[in-house]
């Protein structure tokens, strides 16, 4: 029984052995590998601080709802969008941004205050969404962060879809007054 386990611990050493150094020479020549020490002159922040100006808190988005000239706009794919989404918002998905954009860049004005979304605190569609129209010249957008869970735990509007439906709207009408 002793020698069983010494050699099953002697094999999975081994394994170790060989794959930890290979998993990170993988991570090291990966474009998204994951940082496992600080860079020179790095700041030592989650959010930019650029990215922190772009933030909207959940209080000042609900206040931004019914004001015209706002946009809201979901990142998410259109599956997900069906499912549950703020009132009135529409969907610019970032994995099929070339494909949905034409539909949404007639409601999108320059002057309009966009809020894109997505939903989870690590969700980074958001934030991409945000700054793929900032780099197109919409110069007024902002991110609200979990931004679907937040909107409905606040007890704020949501429209809800079933696929063919969303389909068919996708993306949907946006609230403009």
């Amino acid at each position: 029984m002793i020698r069983l386990l010494a050699k099953s611990a002697k094999e999975a050493l081994s394994v170790l052995v060989v794959v930890f150094p290979l998993a990170l020479v993988v991570n090291h020549v990966r474009i998204d590998g994951i940082p496992l020490w600080p860079r020179p002159g790095a700041e030592q922040t989650s959010v930019s601080p650029s990215e922190t100006d772009k933030v909207i808190s959940i209080k000042e988005a609900a206040e931004r709802f019914r004001e015209p000239g706002t946009l809201f706009v979901d990142a998410r794919a259109p599956e997900d969008y069906c499912a549950d989404h703020i009132a009135g918002a529409v969907n610019l998905p970032v994995c099929k941004f070339e494909e949905h954009f034409l539909t949404v860049a007639e409601k999108l004005e320059i002057s309009h205050i966009i809020i894109t979304y997505c939903d989870g605190t690590g969700c980074t569609q958001g934030t991409e969404l945000a700054e793929t129209l900032e780099e197109m010249g919409f110069a007024n957008v902002r991110f609200l962060v979990n931004g679907c869970t937040e909107w409905i735990s606040s007890g704020l509007p949501t429209e809800k879809g079933d696929q063919a439906e969303c389909s068919k709207k996708t993306p949907s009408e946006p609230y403009l007054e």
